[in-house]
Formats: C-alpha cells, sequence, structure tokens
C-alpha cells in the first residue's frame, strides 16, 4: 500500500505489545500509523506517546515502514 500525499505527512503510531506471542509483556513494537505489520484495528497513538513507549525496556521501532527512522533519533 503507498500512502497518498496526505497521508505520508500524517505522523501517527500503532504499537503491538509482545509481537512474537511469547508473553513477554516488556516486548514491543512501534509502527507507523500505515505499517502492514501493524495491527489493523489498533489504536493510533501521537508522536510524544510514541516516544514515551520507546523509553520502555525491550522496545524496538519497526524498520518495515520506517518507523526506526522516524523515531530512533528522537527517543
Amino acid at each position: 500500500m503507498v500512502p497518498s500525499a496526505d497521508a505520508a505527512e500524517r505522523w501517527a503510531w500503532k504499537v503491538e505489545e509482545d509481537p512474537a506471542g511469547a508473553g513477554h509483556p516488556d516486548s514491543v513494537v512501534v509502527h507507523g500509523w500505515h505499517c502492514q505489520e501493524a495491527l489493523v484495528d489498533g489504536d493510533e497513538l501521537g508522536l510524544f506517546d510514541a516516544l514515551e513507549i520507546m523509553q520502555r525496556p525491550g522496545a524496538v521501532a519497526c524498520s518495515e515502514c520506517g518507523a526506526d527512522v522516524a523515531l530512533r533519533p528522537l527517543a
């Protein structure tokens, strides 16, 4: 899916808790709102909420959608 010009300028994030399903509550992935790997019905977060989640131990930003490029320098 290629986001439209309006959508590409949106800064919203989705969080995936325990992505491997292994029962690790400290395992978190932050995705861009448009990411194919993000939960479709997940809540969208603003930038500051996403950065707060990135401070958790074990939290990572998705490399598939570029969230790592956008968030890592800010976190």
